[in-house]
């Protein structure tokens, strides 16, 4: 599962998600948390590669601040 996919099965970005934003929250085997970005407006546009998911991760779609 990639995180385009995800976010397709969740419903999709809403009207005020900020694409360009967008990350993913991945814990390692010993519990430190990293930030990884997934720009959706890049993997859409194939400039980013579309991030394949691990069990456990988190993806925040954050609001733009229009």
């Amino acid at each position: 599962l990639t995180v385009l996919t995800a976010v397709g099965l969740a419903g999709g970005p809403t009207d005020l998600a900020s694409e360009k934003r967008t990350y993913i929250v991945r814990k390692s085997a010993s519990g430190k948390e990293a930030r990884i970005n997934a720009r959706l407006n890049r993997i859409k546009r194939q400039k980013d590669p579309d991030i394949k998911l691990q069990p456990g991760d988190l993806i925040f779609v954050p609001t733009s601040g229009f």
